[in-house]
C-alpha cells in the first residue's frame, strides 16, 4: 500500500543501514553483535533454539537460530510519523532478532 493510500493505521518509514554502517563503521556493528548476543543469552532463546534443534518436524523458517548463524539482518531507522493510527502491534515470529 502506498503511503498516500494509507489511513495512518499501519507501517514504518524504514531506512536499511546495515550496509553503510558495516563498511564505515565496524565498531557500531560489533557492539550490536555483543548487544544481540547478550539479549539471547538473557532472554534464554537457547533452549529455544536446542529445542527447534531437535524438532526435525518443525519447518525451517520458523525456527530460531543462534546469532552466530543469523547474524545481523537488518539495522533499520525506523519513522512512524506518517502513520499515526499506528497501535501497538506483533510483528511476527520473522522478525524476532530484528
Amino acid at each position: 500500500m502506498d503511503l498516500d493510500e494509507d489511513d495512518g493505521s499501519g507501517g514504518n518509514c524504514p531506512t536499511h543501514v546495515a550496509p553503510l554502517v558495516g563498511v564505515f563503521l565496524p565498531a557500531v556493528i560489533a557492539e550490536m553483535d555483543k548487544t544481540l548476543r547478550t539479549a539471547y543469552e538473557a532472554a534464554g532463546w537457547k533452549t529455544i533454539v536446542d529445542k527447534d534443534r531437535k524438532n526435525y518436524r518443525k519447518p525451517r523458517p520458523q525456527k530460531l537460530y543462534p546469532p552466530e548463524e543469523v547474524g545481523i539482518r537488518a539495522s533499520e531507522h525506523l519513522t512512524y510519523s506518517d502513520f499515526p493510527r499506528l497501535a501497538e502491534h506483533t510483528d511476527g515470529e520473522a522478525t524476532c532478532y530484528t
